[in-house]
Formats: structure tokens, C-alpha cells, sequence
């Protein structure tokens, strides 16, 4: 007997195929039959309603939503979205592991990601298999695959210093990173634009990279630029990944100048990496904004100073001028339209949240670069922006690529402060913008790169509505899933998500959380 069956429901497999009409059963989180279950019997039965659709859980490739499970284990805007597998640790940022004597800086590297726990909490990370152990006590009610942060690597062994490391210090990162991966890491993520992962050289990342090789995980990286040096940071990528063997993904893929032809150029440069043996994929979020925190309008050699610097006139002097005249970094105060960074997050200076920084600035009677400082201070650097890179033209010119996964990039979900809509809407904007309302994506495709795509490429046993596959299963009505999210009332409720199942769990039933495991 299966523990479910679900019945006459347009199914959409995963494969980007055309929907077709049959049944689904599983039993011990593993599906047992697809198309026709006549003779079977189940302890429970759902009867679909027409329109309903059936595929895989949707994967979510990217989010910073590693104190997730600690502060809401059911993991709601994640689940309610569908979304049955997520993957953390990105942008060079995760919680583990740690040293004693950097403990301190780690939290703060955490923090400008909107991650922050008890201290209690936090002394349990000290390994990747200790971190675990503490997640799987919470009882996730979504699957979470973990990357391992090559700024919390090199934090752990070397604190925030902007030098190479020592042979010595390299070898302790990568014996972190090992215990890591034998202990079931996918894989290690960057964030070249932000300190400590902007002091890293490609041969350092190499190096790392071939004890991720070493399990067949992945690279996940966040770019050193997603502007005008876009194509000698995805070559930097490419390379690591050709030199050292494990797999590559782009994060949050985009091009801040709204430049067609980089955007090609770098498309055809992944697809001869392709062709030369990389396996290689991008990921990507549902807007034309990005979010991150404030503190990253600021040179990369900021972070490794101390807060008492930067109360300095002489040193803000300095800091002044890099941002005013500098390219060396990924200088987004040059790059973007200063109408377009609007202040989400200010606990300090709410006056100024929902803002622009330019609005802000003349609010205050000062310039933009003195009301970025000011914000800055008064919230110890804690503090969250919306930015618009690009136009919805490149969005889309990215979608299309069958190569282009799925990525929130979601931030703060569920600590009921202030985010980015993407946090709680990313995966449901896909079907009603994309697909519904845009037709940017066929239905069928659209599931694929939230399923089938990402699972193949990381190796798991997901992503696909096959026998034998686990029974993360999504049930949604394609005409009214979407949301009411928005940049300054994000944290809405999603609609059309009819049921989710994890591992053959029923999570969630017309909306609503299942607190039991049936």
C-alpha cells in the first residue's frame, strides 16, 4: 500500500516536456508509479481539481537563509512557495566553521548578511558536522543542501587580514573545507566583492577547489564584478573550475550595465567552457533589483579596518575619494543611479528606511557619500538596500537560456524585518510574470529550471517525477499562483500553492502548514 496517491492531475515532470494527464503514488518518501496507478491503493488519496498541476519540489540554488531552520523550523516562505530543497552558504558566507579567536569577526561577516543568532547558538558551529547535527535537531521541514563559505574559511584561519595566506594557513582551510565535504557540504561559494573573499587570488581559489573536486561538489560564485569587468570575472570562474575539476555555478547572474552584447559574449563564453568539458550553469532571481547590505557601496578595504577608523574625518577622506574615483572594485556608487538604492533596513535610522540614497541625502542636506557614511555609523553597518542594476530586457535575455537555474538570493526571510521581495516570492514570480503573464518561458520549461536542472547538476536524487526519485512534490493552480510582494511591503503570503510534499511528507495543504508528518 502507498502512503499517497494522487490522482488524474496534468503532470509536468520535470524534463521540460508537455504536461500529460495521469497519477502519482510514493511510499517511504520514494515515487512508485507515474501515469496510470489503477490497482493501487494508498493511504491517502487526493483527487485532483482541473487546472492543478503536479511537478518536482522547486530548488531553490541560492539564499541566505542559513539561521532559517533556527528561528521558523517549517521554513514557511520558503515552503510555501513550493520550494522543497534550498541551498545556503552562498556568497563566501556561512555560519561554520569557526575558530575561537575570530568567532567575533565571523558574526560580524554574518550580520552584514542579515544572519544573526545567539551566541549559544552560534559556539555549535564550530564544525560543518556540528552545524548539521544542530539544524537536523530543529526538524527542517525542507530539504537544506549547505555550501561552505570561502570567507568563513579564510576568516576561521586567517581573520579578515587582505594578504594571501601562508602555505600553512592554506592547508588548515582546506582541511576545514574537507571535514566539510566528508560530512556532506555540496560544495564551496564566493563572494568576490565582498572582504575577505575580495583578497583572494585565482590560485587560492584553485587550491580550494580541488579538494571540492575531490567529492564532485560545486562551486558557487558570487563574481569579483557583474559590471563592466563581468567578462574577466566569469573567465576567473571558468578557469578555476577548468583547473581544479569540480562543477561551477554563477550566482545571481546579471549584467549591471545594460550592455546586450557583454551579456552575449558572456553566454558564449560559458558554452565553449561547455564545450570544453566545464560543467557549468548560472543561476537567477525574478527582478531587475538586487539586495545586499549598504555596507557594500564601500571599498573592500573597509571591512578589514576597525569601526574606530571610520570615525575618522582623515579616514572617511580616503573612503570618500576611492568611492569618487575608483574602478579597482566592483564600485556600485559609480555604477548605479543613486535614485535607485533604496534603504530597506535602518533599525537605527528608520527615518530613512523606504528612501532612496538620494532621497536620503537631501532629506538630510548632505550628499549622497555623507548620508551613506551617516546610515552606515549610526547602524554599526547594519543595514539593507534595494538597487536597481538593470532593465527587465536583460532579465529576460538571461532566462532564456536553458542553462539559467532558478536563485532567490533570498535575505532575512522570516525574521519579520524589512527584504527583498525575492525572499518570499522569487519562485512563484516565475510561473505568474514569466509565465502566465509574459510568456517568457513555457510552463513545462519554467518547472524544469527549478527542478530537473539544478538536480542533475548537483548529482541528487531530485527534480524529476520518476519512480525511484524522492517524493518532493509541488501541487499548484497555474492561474492564480503568484504573490502581492513588494519592495516596501514584502513579507505577503503566496498564492496558488495547493500542497507541498518533502520526502513524502505532507508540508503544506491548501496553504496552510501541516504540523504532522502524514
Amino acid at each position: 500500500m502507498d502512503d499517497f496517491i494522487i490522482r488524474n492531475i496534468d503532470i509536468a515532470d520535470g524534463s521540460g516536456k508537455d504536461l500529460f494527464k495521469g497519477d502519482v503514488a510514493w511510499k517511504d518518501g520514494i515515487i512508485t508509479a507515474v501515469g496510470d496507478a489503477k490497482g493501487r491503493d494508498a493511504k491517502n488519496i487526493i483527487d485532483a481539481k482541473p487546472g492543478w498541476v503536479l511537478s518536482p519540489g522547486f530548488i531553490d540554488t541560492h539564499t541566505h537563509n542559513d539561521d532559517l531552520v533556527f528561528v521558523d523550523h517549517t521554513q514557511w516562505p520558503q515552503l510555501k512557495q513550493g520550494i522543497t530543497t534550498e541551498i545556503t552558504g552562498s556568497c563566501g558566507v556561512s555560519t561554520f566553521p569557526f575558530s575561537k579567536k575570530n568567532l567575533k569577526a565571523l558574526k560580524t561577516y554574518c550580520k552584514y548578511q542579515d544572519i544573526v543568532l545567539p551566541h549559544k547558538q552560534w559556539l555549535r558551529f564550530k564544525t560543518y558536522e556540528s552545524y548539521r547535527k544542530d539544524a537536523d535537531s530543529h526538524d527542517p521541514f525542507i530539504n537544506d543542501l549547505n555550501l561552505v563559505g570561502h570567507g568563513t574559511l579564510r576568516i576561521a584561519v586567517m581573520g579578515m587580514q587582505n594578504r594571501a595566506p601562508s602555505p600553512e594557513e592554506m592547508e588548515s582551510m582546506k582541511d576545514l573545507l574537507r571535514e566539510a565535504m566528508d560530512h556532506g557540504a555540496i560544495g564551496m561559494s564566493s563572494g568576490l566583492v565582498y572582504a575577505p573573499g575580495a583578497y583572494a587570488d585565482k590560485a587560492e581559489l584553485t587550491e580550494l577547489c580541488k579538494v571540492v573536486a575531490e567529492y564532485d561538489g560545486v562551486y558557487s560564485t558570487h563574481v569579483r564584478s557583474e559590471g563592466d569587468a563581468l567578462l574577466e570575472a566569469l573567465q576567473e570562474a571558468i578557469d578555476i573550475g577548468m583547473e581544479s575539476g569540480c562543477k561551477v555555478l554563477i550566482s545571481h547572474h546579471k549584467v549591471t550595465v545594460n550592455d546586450y552584447d557583454m551579456q552575449q559574449k558572456a553566454y558564449e563564453m560559458m558554452e565553449a567552457a561547455r564545450q570544453n568539458g566545464l560543467r557549468i550553469i548560472n543561476d537567477q532571481y525574478m527582478y531587475n533589483t538586487g539586495s545586499t547590505a549598504l555596507g557594500a557601496l564601500l571599498p573592500p578595504y573597509v571591512l578589514s579596518e576597525k569601526v574606530k577608523f571610520f570615525l575618522s574625518p582623515f579616514y572617511r577622506a580616503k573612503v570618500r575619494k576611492s568611492i569618487e574615483t575608483e574602478t579597482s572594485w566592483m564600485n556600485m556608487m559609480m555604477l548605479l543611479d543613486h535614485e535607485t538604492i533604496i534603504i530597506i533596513r535602518a533599525d537605527a535610522t528608520p527615518q530613512y528606511q523606504g528612501m532612496s540614497l538620494a532621497e536620503a541625502a537631501r532629506s538630510a542636506g548632505v550628499d549622497d557619500i555623507a548620508i551613506l557614511f551617516r546610515i552606515l555609523l549610526k547602524n554599526i553597518g547594519k543595514a539593507t538596500m534595494v538597487m536597481q542594476f538593470s532593465d527587465m530586457e536583460m532579465v529576460d535575455r538571461i532566462l532564456r537560456s536553458p542553462y539559467t537555474a532558478i536563485g532567490s538570493d533570498g535575505l532575512g526571510a522570516g525574521n519579520g524585518h524589512p527584504a527583498h521581495p525575492r525572499a518570499y516570492a522569487n519562485q512563484v514570480k516565475l510561473f505568474s510574470e514569466f509565465v502566465r503573464e509574459r510568456h517568457i518561458l513555457s510552463l513545462e520549461e519554467a518547472v524544469r529550471r527549478c527542478t530537473s536542472l539544478p538536480a542533475d547538476f548537483l548529482g541528487i536524487n531530485k527534480g524529476h517525477i520518476k519512480e525511484g526519485y524522492d517524493a518532493d512534490i509541488v501541487i499548484f493552480d497555474p492561474e492564480t499562483i503568484g504573490s502581492d510582494a513588494t519592495i516596501l511591503d514584502p513579507i505577503r503570503e503566496p498564492k496558488g500553492i495547493e500542497y507541498v510534499f518533502v520526502n513524502g511528507k505532507m508540508r503544506l495543504k491548501h496553504g496552510v502548514i501541516q504540523a504532522s508528518e502524514t
